[in-house]
């Protein structure tokens, strides 16, 4: 399974378009695995329309995935979100991962447009399987209860055979709809506590109606800040979300502090069944943006995205080397798993010193400790850390 975090875009915190792609062009050069834009149709608050920039980031990017957190179906047209959909995952070589939801029946865009929220989880769950068959199939022909189509063909299909399909909410017709239609689940607002039950359930419906979803296809959405809880975007976040029924505690829902304090909070998302992420820099400023996306891409991705994957030892263990860690170990010489194994203890790799800073060396000698012996990075005992740590600081003071 791999554990990978991607950047969500709510608002637009830059001060023009500029600035917004150098910010997207950090997340490719980062090694960020996707960006994920929130979808509004009726804001005070300035807010890109998903779809045209999924189209812009085709043309931006080589290699950073994206997707729209979430499209509300019922707001859109479903052929030409159909034709919309497979022309960007064309032109991007496919990397796009759409997601969807029914939309909340208090959301702007319903009274502005003058259309009722009723009925809108049966439009959605025919609209998802109209998608589904389209990009797959030709002369498709749908008769629904809200839709119809009469021998639909698209052409050029997606790039990815099946596109993916993932699906936002937590009421009980998201878990069934999620079960039955979806490839993913994306969560919300939520903490680690909230999310557990549900991903739970899908999982039990899932495998109940025969099609068992990915067990690294459920993610999660948290906001964080290198910071403190008394900095101002902070409560302002916090008191927001205290606002939001049934919400919980904004603490339990928000990364704030040092490295340890976000990757703690992401460990307990992974303890609760999720293994994609998407971060969501809480800032002041598109120039606060910037320093708070730069120190995730140092100090958390490399733990996160740096040792995982379904690389297999001479052993069996099932170990791999993510992007920043296989950069690191060819410096080093080290092009295979087994030249990995064979060095012994991670310790032989305090080495890497003079590539990074400390936070990130240990964060690479935890990897590397992982890839030796074998256990998750997440399960190495603390008094282990406590030494790789200790080891780190003195041969630096040396």
């Amino acid at each position: 399974m791999s554990v990978r975090i991607g950047f969500g875009l709510a608002g637009l915190p830059f001060e023009d378009a500029r600035e917004l792609w150098r910010w997207v062009d950090l997340l490719e050069e980062g090694g960020v695995d996707s960006l994920w834009q929130t979808d509004r149709l009726i804001s005070r608050q300035p807010m890109l329309e998903s779809m045209s920039f999924m189209a812009a980031l085709a043309g931006r990017t080589e290699r950073l995935k994206f997707g729209m957190n979430v499209v509300v179906l019922p707001f859109r047209d479903p052929l030409v979100l159909a034709k919309q959909c497979a022309t960007i995952d064309y032109l991007s070589d496919g990397r796009l991962l759409p997601a969807f939801g029914v939309g909340r029946a208090v959301s702007p865009e319903f009274a502005g447009a003058g259309r009722s929220p009723k009925a809108r989880g049966a439009w959605t769950d025919e609209v998802l399987q109209f998608l589904a068959r389209v990009w797959s199939e030709d002369d498709v022909t749908f008769e629904g209860e809200h839709i119809s189509y009469s021998h639909v063909t698209i052409e050029p299909k997606p790039v990815q055979t099946v596109l993916p399909i993932w699906i936002g909410g937590s009421s009980k017709a998201a878990i069934r709809r999620t079960a039955r239609y979806g490839t993913g689940w994306l969560s919300g607002v939520q903490s680690p506590v909230q999310i557990a039950p549900t991903i739970r359930a899908i999982r039990d419906a899932s495998a109940a109606a025969g099609r068992p979803l990915d067990d690294d296809h459920y993610g999660a959405g948290f906001a964080f800040r290198f910071g403190s809880w008394d900095d101002p975007v902070v409560q302002q976040t916090a008191g927001a979300l205290s606002r939001v029924a049934d919400a919980g505690d904004p603490r339990a829902q928000i990364a704030v502090g040092d490295t340890a304090d976000i990757i703690a909070k992401v460990r307990e998302y992974m303890s609760a069944g999720a293994s994609k992420f998407v971060a969501r820099p809480l800032a002041e400023d598109g120039a606060e943006v910037f320093a708070q996306t730069q120190r995730l891409i140092d100090e958390v991705l490399p733990v996160i995205h740096g040792m995982d994957g379904p690389a297999e030892s001479s052993n069996g263990t099932k170990i791999g080397i993510g992007p920043k860690s296989s950069e690191i170990l060819a410096r080093l010489g080290i092009t295979t798993v087994e030249e990995v194994e064979a060095r012994g203890l991670v310790t032989t790799y305090l080495d890497v010193l003079e590539l990074g800073d400390t936070g990130a060396t240990i964060n690479f000698l935890w990897g590397l400790e992982s890839a030796v012996t074998g256990i998750h990075w997440l399960e190495i005992p603390e008094e282990r850390k406590a030494e790789l740590r200790a080891e780190v600081e003195a041969a630096r003071a040396s």
